[in-house]
């Protein structure tokens, strides 16, 4: 199984997020054998991050995520999509591939809450 994280930015001033979004990673990989992912937009630079495979997505449409999915053997049935935020292309695109079958699990981070 393997999970993938979609953030749509790993700027510092979201960490938070991308932090919250791989913290379980060591876990899963010690524990349950899962392999996390962090995909981001390219024009960011690579964290060092150890039980994480990172990558750079160049174009953030759904048909190219598809493509890269499935050429990386990233199928529905072994892929969980995690998408973090609510306002930017990380949520469209979950919901695209979930429309293609994949599981996906999306969290607002407080997006939701009334001061936001």
């Amino acid at each position: 199984m393997r999970v993938i994280n979609f953030v749509d930015s790993i700027e510092r001033i979201n960490y938070g997020i991308w932090d919250a979004a791989i913290s379980t990673a060591r876990y899963l990989e010690l524990n349950h054998g899962v392999e996390s992912h962090l995909w981001f937009p390219t024009v960011m630079n690579r964290p060092d991050l150890p039980h994480l495979k990172t990558k750079g997505i160049d174009i953030l449409t759904s048909q190219n995520i598809h493509t890269i999915l499935l050429e990386n053997n990233f199928k529905p049935d072994n892929t969980i999509i995690a998408t973090h935020g609510c306002w930017q292309y990380p949520t469209r695109l979950g919901y695209n591939l979930h429309l293609k079958g994949y599981k996906w699990v999306m969290t607002p981070h407080g997006m939701l809450e009334p001061w936001s």
